[in-house]
């Protein structure tokens, strides 16, 4: 499952201050944690591939964004830590520093065992990696190569309903969820195409091959018929998908005369700006018409319409 950085620094700070319960939102989600056959190996705010990183007050390494936008918390590291404040055994930051030097023996004898893990099992991804996930991966992006990415195990929306009951309203989310699936992956390919040098007219001609594909999103959007209590959420999505071409389309002409521009630069646009806006009040929106929600539920719409931001 996919946790913000935000909800770790919470975690951290509770250890820091040596308190022993999680937040309850927090811990009702590590215990919704289920394994999935297919984890995901990039961030899905930005695209960009995992990096491992310790979790130090929390002892474990998970798979991490390198711009810091959150880590990837998998069945077993959501176990570890809700077990590890369960035991009792949270240490006050002196204690830590006195219990780290009697290990570092410890430490020293396992690291090459790990060392020659990880190896074996970089080895073992490096083949899919490289296709998928990697610089080249990202330089090739485009009109030629738009590579899918399967969301379909990655907060799945849950089949079994308690929050949902409305069949129309359930078909409603079926349909959505495929449609929106397929609108990310074309987001995230404009994005990958973006971050690479490339020479300036495939900047324009990429954009344009992204705005076919995610006017074709919105066309079936647009043909869908959301029951009446959804339709507001609907037209906000359909609204922030359209202000997501417009933003994309002057970041590539833009970037066509400055190749060096980048998404830092643009943070004040207004349709990157109002892309923003609406996904918020979309996901703001679903918040007040299922009130007593799942979290299950409410993590397939919220991290869908995060996937589909673009900040």
């Amino acid at each position: 499952m996919w946790f913000e950085q935000t909800k770790i620094k919470t975690l951290e700070q509770s250890l820091m201050n040596n308190i022993k319960d999680i937040p309850l939102e927090i811990f009702s989600q590590l215990q919704s944690v289920r394994k999935i056959p297919n984890p995901y190996t990039f961030c899905p705010k930005c695209g960009k591939p995992f990096v491992k990183k310790p979790l130090n007050y929390l002892k474990i390494v998970v798979p991490s964004c390198p711009d810091h936008h959150g880590f990837w918390i998998d069945e077993i590291n959501a176990l570890k830590i809700v077990n590890f404040f369960q035991s009792g055994k949270i240490c006050r930051p002196q204690e830590t520093q006195r219990i780290a030097g009697l290990a570092v023996w410890l430490l020293i004898v396992a690291s090459f065992v790990v060392m020659m893990l990880l190896e074996r099992q970089d080895k073992r991804r490096e083949a899919n990696y490289k296709l998928t996930y990697s610089m080249e991966h990202i330089q090739n992006v485009g009109s030629n190569y738009w590579p899918a990415r399967d969301f379909s195990h990655w907060n799945a929306f849950p089949s079994q309903q308690s929050a949902i009951l409305d069949v129309e309203e359930l078909e409603y989310f079926y349909t959505w969820m495929d449609v929106i699936n397929e609108g990310i992956v074309n987001r995230l390919n404009m994005n990958d195409a973006l971050l690479s040098r490339r020479p300036a007219q495939e900047y324009v001609e990429i954009v344009a091959y992204f705005s076919d594909k995610q006017n074709d999103v919105i066309r079936r959007l647009r043909q869908m018929y959301p029951p009446d209590r959804l339709q507001k959420f609907h037209h906000l999505v359909i609204q922030a998908a359209s202000d997501q071409i417009d933003f994309y389309d002057d970041f590539a002409r833009q970037k066509f005369t400055n190749p060096s521009l980048n998404l830092k630069d643009l943070l004040e646009h207004p349709k990157l700006k109002s892309c923003d806006q609406q996904l918020w009040a979309a996901y703001y929106e679903f918040q007040r018409i299922y009130p007593n929600r799942d979290t299950a539920t409410n993590n397939a719409i919220e991290q869908r319409l995060c996937w589909m931001d673009l900040i």
